[in-house]
């Protein structure tokens, strides 16, 4: 942990405060090129899917994970995971997606994760390889701004979740 900042778990069984969502909004914004709406937002958290979000807060949001989670099957899918850029190279974002996922395992059990990303972001990317992510899509122009994607996965068994979910 930084300082006074702590880490947050929320899920669909919570309802987000009012200003929680503003400061998700604002630090969206302030991180991606393309944020999602206010809408986007308060559709998510309102609608029907289970969601878990790990945020770092101090006085100032400083990064979250948002998980979409199937509690049918025990799959989930990587949303967005993002860290103030100040605060980058600290192992923050390993920590909020060793805790997203663990909270995730405990609650609703976790057989795999998938994820879409930039395939122009080869930082994220080698985040996700280091973690055992592996790709098995490319889609041309997914994004917004016709950028291509990778979509990765990262299947789960006894010694992965051993040596990644131990707190």
């Amino acid at each position: 942990m930084l300082g006074n900042n702590k880490y947050n778990i929320y899920d669909h069984r919570k309802k987000l405060s009012d200003e929680l969502l503003s400061k998700i909004l604002d630090f969206d914004k302030s991180q991606f090129p393309y944020p999602w709406t206010r809408e986007s937002w308060t559709n998510f958290f309102n609608g029907r899917r289970h969601f878990v979000l790990c945020t770092l807060e101090g006085q100032e949001l400083n990064g979250f994970s948002l998980f979409s989670v199937d509690v049918i099957d025990g799959n989930s899918e990587l949303l967005k995971i993002c860290v103030e850029r100040s605060l980058c190279g600290k192992g923050i974002a390993s920590s909020l997606f060793k805790k997203s996922l663990h909270y995730i395992d405990k609650n609703y059990g976790l057989n795999s994760i998938y994820l879409d990303v930039s395939a122009l972001n080869h930082r994220a990317i080698k985040f996700y390889e280091k973690f055992g992510f592996d790709k098995v899509r490319y889609q041309k122009k997914f994004y917004t701004d016709q950028n291509d994607a990778h979509g990765m996965i990262l299947l789960f068994n006894d010694s992965i979740k051993k040596s990644m979910l131990t707190e």
